[in-house]
C-alpha cells in the first residue's frame, strides 16, 4: 500500500494505491467542505473518501482529477509514481469466502457489546466451512 500526503492552507489529503483493495484511494480533509452542524469527530474524518470499496478505482485518472481540485501543488511525477506503485503491488483478488468474512465483520462491528450474536455468527461460519 502506498500513501502520499499533501497539505495546503485549509486542506490536506492522502492519495495512494491499495493492492489488497485493488483500488487507488483518496482522502480529503477540507475546511471548505465542513459544515457548522458537524461535530468534532466528523470534522476529524475525511470529507471525501474514495477507494474504500474493493475495486472501486482501478484507474488513477478520476481520483487524481478530484485530488487536483483540492490541492494544486502535486509533484509532476505523482501520477507516474502511483502507477508504478500499482505495478509493483498488483491487485490482490478477494478470497472466495469474502462475503462470509464481510458478514462476520459487520456482525462484529454491530455487536461489540453483545458477544452472543457474534458467537452465533462464528459458529455458523465454522459449520459452513466444515460442510
Amino acid at each position: 500500500m502506498s500513501r502520499y500526503e499533501f497539505e495546503e492552507p485549509g486542506v490536506s489529503l492522502a492519495i495512494g494505491w491499495d493492492a489488497s483493495m485493488a483500488t487507488f484511494y483518496l482522502q480529503v480533509w477540507s475546511e471548505a467542505l465542513q459544515t457548522v452542524d458537524m461535530d468534532e469527530e466528523e470534522r476529524a474524518s475525511p470529507q471525501i473518501c474514495l477507494g474504500d470499496v474493493y475495486g472501486q478505482h482501478p484507474e488513477l485518472d478520476a481520483v487524481l482529477a478530484i485530488a487536483s481540485r483540492h490541492v494544486r501543488a502535486f509533484p509532476a511525477t505523482l501520477a507516474q509514481t502511483l502507477r508504478a506503485d500499482q505495478i509493483a503491488a498488483p491487485p490482490q483478488p478477494q478470497p472466495a469466502n469474502h462475503e462470509d468474512i464481510a458478514r462476520l465483520m459487520y456482525a462484529l462491528m454491530n455487536t461489540m457489546d453483545r458477544t452472543r450474536p457474534v458467537m452465533s455468527e462464528l459458529e455458523r461460519l465454522s459449520h459452513s466451512a466444515k460442510a
